[in-house]
């Protein structure tokens, strides 16, 4: 689905569209003409204009093609999962791809979160999913494989350190007069 291009416009109306269409055949108007005249297609305005005929009301009808997302996580969900994959980071534990796949699941589960059969047959969130999220959170997020980091390697690493570094090179530049391609 990542690539999917649309093939035909069918269902391309709007909500509105419709509605004033079927009230202009309510009062009257010609069913083919009316179609034309809204650029609705005459049968599904058959269709709903019979549905208004039987129940009357048109505002519960469901208008064309469901474009609403199924979506396995609401946005408080994911940005717990977020903010679990970030505050992981953050203490140096990197989780791959793999791992929050798998995360996703073990939290899918663990709140009783409906979610698709693939998940629960794989014991794993799908793929389509992780790129999904990926995009969804590109700004915040950056998944790559985690390397171990020695622990005096990452409380060496500090702007004071860096910057002693910096003064030493330059003195030792400046003594014993290097060129760059000697360094």
């Amino acid at each position: 689905m990542r690539n999917y291009k649309r093939q035909t416009d069918r269902g391309q109306f709007s909500r509105q569209q419709m509605q004033d269409a079927v009230t202009a055949v309510l009062a009257g108007g010609s069913l083919r003409k009316t179609a034309a005249r809204f650029d609705v297609n005459y049968k599904t305005l058959e269709r709903y204009v019979k549905l208004q005929k039987n129940e009357g009301n048109t505002d519960s009808a469901s208008f064309g093609y469901q474009t609403e997302k199924k979506c396995v996580f609401t946005n408080e969900q994911e940005k717990l999962l977020l903010n679990y994959v970030l505050e992981a980071s953050s203490i140096y534990y990197g989780l791959t791809v793999l791992d929050l796949r798998k995360l996703a699941f073990d939290f899918a589960d663990a709140n009783k979160i409906p979610m698709p059969h693939s998940w629960e047959s794989n014991k794993i969130a799908g793929e389509e999913w992780m790129v999904k999220f990926r995009e969804r959170h590109e700004e915040e997020l950056s998944l790559r494989k985690p390397e171990a980091t020695l622990l005096n390697r990452m409380q060496g690493f500090n702007k004071t350190n860096v910057n002693e570094f910096i003064m030493n090179l330059q003195h030792a530049m400046d003594d014993k007069k290097f060129t760059p391609d000697r360094i």
